[in-house]
């Protein structure tokens, strides 16, 4: 429930998201939404249920939200957003990949999901929430704000955990779904920028600017590696144009 200009604008983006992305799996039903002058509320089911206490349905559930197109990253509002922060080519390189937009929840981590009986809804999606998301950012999203809020994981270790991540059968046939195999660390770059200079995280902030020096310091070295086999008239325009 809103009162007031600004918290009824809040409620009517969370009525609107709620609307359009009705019918896809863990998304709730609203089951009415109450306007009254400056007054606007929602009603929506009871969720039962707890948080859950692993990450076993993550994969099925993103999987779930892949959209049904390809379509440039940077045609998304959330990288959209990002590119305008950064001048950064790799980035910007990024950005011409065609990738399955996705449902993007914004917040999606273990306090806002509940599990019963093998099953996973959501809540408060409506804030963040995206029709047409940047693939990956709610999975890395979901892994990071866990080791960081909850267990305080030195970035190390973080870095370390998003690593074995990328690497792993699931997120390996996710991505590959979405056309993003090559782009986790581009994805980690412009996730850590989004969570710290657009939606402006106060929690956890140190941890996060050292992950985020890590990532930058593996895309230079992943882009070493990518060049090494070639030629080196080839590798010095190759890193002209990347760099």
């Amino acid at each position: 429930m809103g009162l007031g200009e600004h918290a009824a604008g809040l409620i009517a983006r969370e009525a609107a998201f709620l609307g359009d992305a009705a019918g896809f799996a863990a998304v709730p039903s609203v089951r009415r939404d109450l306007q009254e002058g400056q007054l606007r509320a929602l009603s929506m089911d009871f969720i039962p249920g707890s948080s859950p206490s692993d990450s076993s349905r993550v994969s099925e559930t993103l999987l779930a939200w892949v959209r049904p197109e390809k379509v440039p990253l940077e045609s998304l509002p959330g990288w959209e957003n990002v590119a305008a922060l950064t001048n950064r080519e790799s980035l910007r390189v990024a950005g011409k990949t065609n990738v399955s937009p996705v449902l993007y929840h914004g917040d999606f981590a273990p306090w806002n999901i509940r599990e019963h009986q093998g099953q996973w809804t959501s809540h408060r999606l409506g804030a963040r929430g995206e029709m047409r998301g940047v693939p990956g950012w709610d999975w890395l999203h979901f892994v990071i704000q866990t080791e960081v809020l909850v267990r305080k994981t030195p970035a190390a270790k973080v870095f370390a955990r998003i690593q074995r991540l990328v690497h792993s059968p699931a997120w390996t046939k996710y991505a590959t779904l979405n056309g993003i195999v090559e782009l986790s660390t581009e994805l980690l770059l412009a996730y850590l920028i989004n969570a710290l200079d657009i939606v402006g995280q106060t929690k956890g902030v140190g941890i996060l600017r050292e992950l985020l020096r890590h990532a930058r310091k593996n895309l230079f070295r992943h882009r070493k590696t990518r060049y090494r086999g070639l030629p080196k008239k080839r590798r010095a325009t190759a890193h002209i144009i990347r760099t």
